[in-house]
């Protein structure tokens, strides 16, 4: 049986198996049973043709009671027919569920029982030593799948905490990261030369923790939105993002084209530029280009260029890599690397200069090109 292996929630899960295993056995009653946090009580979460007063009295039962503390404290499963003389109590139950045998397993997850199947039929006399070994199988393998569903509702819990932090994180700690920034610029006016140096060291600090904050943000938005892609004008998107910069020198020739991305395009220039700029130092010449690539159709080649120290061709795989150490700080290009491949595209890093490393880098990437039906 199947069941439990699927990506059922639990009601779902043991209503299925309670299903399923009447009509393999050829069953006429079946009522599950979970236990409730405390362990004392036995709650009814699902049934199939249970008598009305015999579901009234038992929706809930106390799990210490006889004989249900054979099956849920002992974790025993019990068989109770009418062939073998039951006892007085044991015969009330099989009266009042209209049954000539009734199967009572334990649900075990990780030898812990969680709670109980009861199979019951009107014709059967009793039951086989197969049919107890598949029922007894049954019950472990539901446990299986109830183990599943409790570890899924506690990542899903996990994960909602997770988030009330980053959301905690993003928005106090950068609303803080604002009011230390403006007492910078207000102390940069009050201090004297040699003082003020270190206050802007201290606002850089403060702008790259704001930095750090964004990418976190970036990363959760690309893991949790599921892409909606539009036609986005390149050039646009790149002009807008130099404006932003206007004191870094820029080499940048306009383009027609436009690509498939979103509005999280920009985050892939932002990161790119601010890397040429780190790494390149401040001497360095930052160009980009865009261009057809040759091999694939509706495909735009964008490259951005520095004359910086370049990257070691041992170093090229690793940088789009998370937390990798040398050319970047770890979240910036692997955002874009992300970023790239939520689009459709592909990104590499080269030589600026074939063979030369130490002359600088080109971060080239593709992005899917709009053709419209003209074309």
């Amino acid at each position: 049986m199947r069941v439990s292996a699927s990506s059922l929630s639990l009601d779902e899960l043991l209503e299925a198996s309670l299903s399923k295993t009447l009509d393999l056995l050829g069953l006429d009653v079946g009522q599950t049973y979970m236990l409730n946090p405390e362990r004392t009580l036995a709650l009814t979460r699902c049934h199939h043709a249970v008598p009305a007063k015999h579901l009234a009295r038992n929706m809930t039962i106390k799990i210490h009671n006889w004989p249900w503390n054979f099956i849920f404290v002992a974790g025993q499963p019990r068989y109770i027919e009418l062939r073998s003389n039951p006892g007085r109590i044991e015969g009330r139950i099989l009266s009042s569920l209209g049954v000539s045998t009734l199967a009572c397993i334990p649900i075990l997850a990780e030898s812990v029982v969680v709670g109980a199947l009861f199979v019951g039929s009107r014709e059967k006399q009793g039951f086989e030593d197969e049919e107890r070994h598949l029922l007894e199988a049954i019950g472990r393998e539901i446990g299986s799948g109830v183990l599943r569903s409790m570890l899924h509702k506690r990542l899903e819990a996990a994960h909602r905490e997770m988030n009330l932090y980053l959301d905690i994180m993003t928005h106090d700690i950068k609303n803080a990261g604002n009011v230390a920034s403006l007492y910078c610029d207000l102390l940069i006016d009050m201090l004297d030369e040699n003082a003020v140096e270190y206050a802007k060291r201290l606002r850089e600090s403060i702008r790259k923790s704001a930095g750090i904050l964004q990418n976190v943000a970036t990363i959760r938005r690309i893991s949790q939105e599921a892409p909606d892609l539009k036609p986005v004008n390149l050039s646009r998107t790149i002009s807008a993002e130099l404006d932003r910069i206007p004191e870094v020198n820029i080499s940048f020739v306009g383009s027609t084209a436009e690509v498939w991305a979103d509005d999280l395009l920009p985050e892939v220039f932002k990161n790119l530029i601010s890397n040429a700029v780190r790494f390149g130092g401040p001497d360095a010449g930052i160009t980009i280009r865009v261009g057809n690539f040759p091999g694939e159709d509706q495909a735009v080649m964008v490259a951005v260029e520095d004359t910086g120290h370049g990257i070691p061709d041992e170093e090229k795989e690793k940088v789009f890599h998370l937390f990798e150490q040398g050319y970047g700080e770890g979240l910036g290009l692997y955002i874009v690397g992300m970023l790239v491949a939520r689009y459709g595209g592909r990104i590499w890093v080269e030589d600026r200069v074939e063979g030369k490393p130490d002359l600088g880098a080109s971060f080239r990437f593709t992005l899917r090109e709009v053709v419209s039906a003209a074309e």
